[in-house]
């Protein structure tokens, strides 16, 4: 040990003469992942001609570029963190499998968990499915169309966190009377419109946050929002139709 003819010479009250260290051992830091963006394309000359095995092959943190086309199958994040985006939403098209979400995050997703310029259609199916699902996660929808869907709720969040931004919500039907739900949790909606037909409730958010910022709601058949064991504002926005 290299310790103990210092001590040794302490203890005898004597200069000890130079000890040889052997030089700290340079530890290289790891090297950050490289975001990478996969590509996805219908009609082929991508990297995948469907948005699962995109989602299967990616690591959280890549994107997704999607071409525009008719997808069928619901996308689910399986727990990555992942930026999908398509083209524009009125040629991106997303149709759930039947029966099922067209949009899941129920595995931890983070904040960088986003959708971006798609429509999501189909989703639903039965009165226990909402057609975008959001369970101990973060979602982000921007510049969406949530449309032609059933089942549950048209967006329904459970203790998680979602961004509705520039985004359309409309012709969708809910069992549940609500057609964006959070419960626990927060959702945000902002510069976004939502058309609620038939469904009494446009959104709902109990025991959680909520801010409704430059949002315009078209509710004639009940009432735009009902905040209720929840910090809420609402600010900048049209509620319309009650």
């Amino acid at each position: 040990e290299v310790w103990w003819p210092v001590l040794f010479a302490l203890i005898l009250g004597c200069t000890p003469g130079a000890v040889e260290l052997a030089p700290p051992r340079s530890v290289a830091a790891p090297s950050a992942k490289k975001a990478r963006t996969w590509t996805v394309d219908c009609h082929g000359g991508a990297d995948f001609a469907d948005i699962r095995s995109a989602i299967a092959a990616a690591s959280s943190g890549d994107e997704i570029a999607v071409a525009p086309c008719g997808y069928y199958g619901s996308i689910d994040y399986e727990g990555k963190s992942l930026a999908i985006v398509g083209a524009d939403a009125a040629t991106t098209i997303v149709y759930a499998a039947p029966g099922t979400s067209v949009l899941k995050a129920t595995h931890g997703e983070g904040r960088a968990t986003r959708v971006e310029a798609i429509t999501l259609t189909g989703g639903g199916g039965d009165a226990e499915t909402p057609a975008v699902e959001v369970s101990f996660s973060s979602l982000v929808l921007r510049d969406v169309r949530v449309t032609g869907n059933g089942g549950m709720a048209a967006i329904y969040s459970r203790s998680g966190h979602v961004l509705i931004d520039r985004s359309v919500v409309d012709n969708n039907t809910a069992s549940l009377g609500i057609l964006i739900q959070a419960r626990r949790g927060e959702i945000v909606i902002q510069d976004s419109t939502v058309r609620c037909g038939a469904v009494p409730v446009g959104y709902q958010a109990e025991h959680g946050a909520a801010l409704v910022d430059g949002a315009t709601f078209e509710c004639a058949a009940g009432r735009s929002i009902e905040i209720f064991h929840a910090q809420g504002r609402i600010q900048r926005s049209v509620l319309g139709g009650q």
